[in-house]
């Protein structure tokens, strides 16, 4: 026996209050911290201490490091461009009810011509028991500094080395460069008479960064290093080819890359690695 037309109407009235009631899924982590990034940015290069300050929880002002640290951001880092290396999710227990927070690294890098580098990882946290319905509602529990160790500028010389050996070092300070995001440490293995721009930089990032490199072939050409090389990109496994070019300089005898293309069967494409940069 079909149901009466007033109970179909309290049915239907049900199912259309518990949608619009629904949250909706929670948005990406690396979405939400660009948000908050880009209006924390906005008020570190405004100067003001106090709009800097609204981004941290009280407990983290409280603490003298924490203090100290939001009274002195916008003299540390303001102008900067920045970056975000990753940011995920983590769900942290409390007394009342789990929090949810956000763990990234964020990179900062300053004008031309040092490229003055200063890297945090950050928590944030947002405690509604629905983050996504309060985007605005994320702020920083923990900011801290990483320091990365001093390298030394490394020679990468000839001395009786097989070509894939050479390759392989001058590969390793590359990709290192890269990984860290280091213009500097960058300049030091590419035969490059121009800056690297921090365009450049990032354009690299995107490409290759925390990628794992082999070199399938390299060969004496005249006075230059040719290879082949295969990068992998730990996260999806997808595999690419490269040809490389590495030329020695006679005056400080060090090896340097002077070209790089992507490889599409047997041919690169008509624009180089120098472009980009």
């Amino acid at each position: 026996m079909p149901p009466p037309p007033v109970s179909m109407f309290l049915l239907l009235t049900v199912f259309i209050s518990l949608g619009a009631s629904h949250p909706g899924s929670i948005l990406p982590p690396m979405e939400v911290a660009k948000e908050v990034y880009e209006r924390f940015t906005k008020a570190i290069n405004s100067g003001n201490k106090e709009e800097v300050k609204k981004f941290f929880i009280p407990c983290f002002l409280a603490t003298g490091e924490g203090y100290q640290l939001a009274n002195t951001l916008a003299q540390e880092v303001g102008g900067y461009s920045y970056s975000i290396e990753y940011a995920f999710y983590k769900l942290v227990p409390g007394p009342e009810r789990n929090v949810f927070t956000i763990n990234s690294t964020i990179f900062f890098r300053g004008p031309h011509p040092d490229y003055n580098r200063k890297n945090y990882e950050v928590v944030m946290e947002n405690t509604f028991v629905n983050p996504q319905l309060e985007p605005h509602a994320w702020f920083i529990r923990s900011m801290t500094r990483k320091v990365y160790p001093q390298q030394k500028k490394k020679k990468f010389l000839l001395q009786n080395q097989m070509p894939n050996e050479i390759a392989a070092n001058v590969l390793n300070e590359f990709f290192t460069a890269v990984n860290y995001q280091d213009i500097r440490r960058l300049e030091n293995v590419v035969d490059i008479k121009e800056r690297i721009s921090p365009t450049g930089m990032q354009q690299l990032c995107e490409l290759l960064v925390f990628n794992v490199f082999e070199v399938r072939s390299a060969r004496f050409f005249n006075d230059e290093i040719r290879a082949t090389i295969v990068t992998t990109n730990q996260s999806t496994r997808v595999k690419v080819l490269f040809w490389f070019v590495f030329k020695n300089r006679k005056a400080d005898r060090m090896w340097r890359i002077s070209d790089m293309k992507l490889m599409f069967n047997e041919y690169g494409p008509p624009e180089n690695f120098i472009d980009i940069l």
